[in-house]
């Protein structure tokens, strides 16, 4: 919610694709499947997707505190170019 400006979010309602940014806060193994899918979890309690079954392709990665510098930055984005955006 740091990157995303103000005002009420925009749900996308339909296929998408999410990029996610992780930097873990320290050397512990942690699994990054497991990471994506409470990402997917919380932008749908929090209304930026209407449902995380519609995600359809995901790309991870570890990334550094320049990349990532609150812990996680994720990018979602339409898959349909005409797809309508609830600003509801």
């Amino acid at each position: 919610m740091v990157q995303k400006p103000p005002g009420p979010t925009k749900k996308i309602n339909g296929k998408f694709q999410l990029i996610l940014i992780a930097c873990p806060p320290d050397k512990r193994w942690r699994d990054i499947d497991n990471l994506s899918k409470a990402v997917l979890d919380w932008c749908e309690r929090v209304g930026m997707i209407a449902n995380d079954k519609d995600c359809s392709k995901k790309i991870t990665w570890w990334g550094t505190e320049e990349e990532a510098p609150t812990g996680c930055r994720i990018v979602i984005t339409p898959m349909e170019p005409n797809l309508e955006i609830d600003n509801t």
